[in-house]
C-alpha cells in the first residue's frame, strides 16, 4: 500500500528529522474515509465543492453565497460569471 515500504518509511524519515513523532505503524493503521462533499452554485454559472464541516468550506461557500448578492466589476472577472 501506499502508506507501507519506502514511502511509508520515507514520510517518517521526513518528520523524525523535524521533531515528528509518527511511526510506520501509524501510517499502517491509517484508513481513509470519503465523505459526501457539499457544493453552491455562484452566480448560477459555476458550482463549487467543498468538503462537509467540521472543515472550513461551509464558511467559503456562505461567503460566496453574500459576494453573490453585489455586483462584480468588470476587472474582477465579470464577463466570466455575469
Amino acid at each position: 500500500g501506499f502508506y507501507t515500504g519506502r514511502i511509508a518509511e520515507a514520510i517518517v524519515a521526513a518528520l523524525k528529522e523535524r521533531g515528528g513523532v509518527m511511526s510506520l505503524e501509524d501510517l499502517a493503521a491509517h484508513e481513509v474515509s470519503f465523505v459526501e462533499p457539499i457544493s453552491t452554485c455562484y452566480r448560477g454559472k459555476l458550482r463549487l465543492w467543498e468538503c462537509p464541516p467540521p472543515t472550513q468550506g461551509v464558511t467559503a461557500l456562505m461567503g460566496l453565497n453574500l459576494l453573490e448578492q453585489e455586483p462584480v466589476h468588470p476587472r474582477m472577472g465579470a464577463k466570466l460569471l455575469t
